[in-house]
């Protein structure tokens, strides 16, 4: 598809926007009542959704590691 796009990419440029859409994955969690109170109250402080303020979390933790 991406060659579809930018028939003028080079094979490394290809290659990484590949790998890139093979990284993401969906993940499941499952909570506890009190931490997902606590996540939607953080979510809306933050004024995020959700599903983006778990992504805002998971991503500075992994970063982390």
């Amino acid at each position: 598809k991406s060659l579809y796009y930018s028939p003028r990419s080079s094979h490394l440029k290809l290659l990484k926007k590949a790998k890139a859409g093979l990284l993401q994955q969906r993940v499941t969690i499952q909570l506890t009542k009190g931490n997902a109170m606590k996540l939607r109250t953080l979510a809306a402080r933050n004024d995020l959704e959700v599903n983006d303020m778990v992504e805002k979390i998971m991503s500075s933790y992994l970063k982390k590691k």
